[in-house]
């Protein structure tokens, strides 16, 4: 009876050698193929960017610098800002993964009394006293464009957790255009506050919807009686229009048919 050619211990050698190289081999050829790859396993998705964000970021002409100010001493000492930190990390890798080379991510930590606490603080980020020694912790962001426009956030609060994604988009979209669209409103509502309430010596307080387009848009009144529409309006706002002109309504139709935007709010 002839023996077996190699013995049952050198054949779990050979495998054990044949699986490590297999192993090597599929990570080499995922790292090459799927190196930004990434998969949210979350329940809720909380890091993956919405179509609105994606867009913002596929229209980036310039490279951006986001810098990502971290005191380790703050999670240390409240673990539940060690706990959000991470999140808004992740957030951050997950844009510039997205951002395809056109935001580069810089992690930095300003330890007291260094070049880097000094560029935080130039910036406008906000450093928080911990404990009677007086020493700063940060936990903020400032961003940069290649004309060095800036965009900070001075510090991350907790509270603001579910609009993070929002915050982000929002500033990398004012660096990636630093040129306002100018939007003309044109409406018979109260959007920039009561008249008659600050005829009364009360301040006007605008809708919300008004002061948070005022963060990404110039906007600019326009009276509900007028010929032609500013040369430099690029969005007619039309908001539940009442009893409009008809050299109003012509304007209107001659400013959409050269190619102007419209947005009609009406109600039936």
């Amino acid at each position: 009876m002839k023996r077996p050619a190699f013995s049952r211990r050198t054949i779990a050698l050979l495998g054990i050698v044949a699986a490590v190289v297999l192993f090597c081999a599929v990570n080499v050829i995922a790292n090459g193929l799927l190196g930004t790859a990434r998969i949210d396993l979350t329940q809720q998705h909380l890091y993956t960017l919405s179509k609105g964000s994606l867009d913002a970021l596929s229209k980036i002409d310039e490279p951006l610098v986001l810098r990502f100010y971290y005191s380790p001493k703050l999670g240390n000492e409240i673990p539940s800002y060690g706990v959000y930190e991470q999140r808004v990390r992740e957030m951050l890798e997950e844009y510039a993964a997205a951002a395809k080379g056109k935001i580069q991510l810089q992690i930095l930590d300003p330890t007291p009394f260094s070049a880097t606490e000094d560029r935080a603080v130039a910036f406008g980020l906000q450093g928080v006293p911990l404990d009677q020694s007086g020493e700063q912790v940060y936990f903020g962001l400032a961003a940069t464009n290649s004309t060095d426009d800036q965009q900070v956030i001075p510090f991350f609060q907790p509270e603001r957790e579910r609009f993070l994604e929002y915050d982000l988009t929002k500033l990398i979209h004012n660096l990636a255009f630093p040129k306002k669209t100018v939007v003309g409103l044109v409406t018979g509502l109260p959007l920039e506050g009561d008249i008659m309430a600050a005829m009364r010596g009360q301040p006007m307080v605008p809708y919300v919807v008004v002061n948070e387009m005022r963060q990404l848009y110039d906007v600019k009144t326009l009276s509900t009686e007028f010929d032609k529409v500013p040369a430099d309006v690029d969005v007619l706002m039309i908001a539940h229009p009442q009893h409009l002109s008809d050299k109003t309504l012509y304007a209107i139709d001659q400013f959409v048919l050269k190619g102007g935007r419209a947005l009609v709010f009406v109600v039936p």
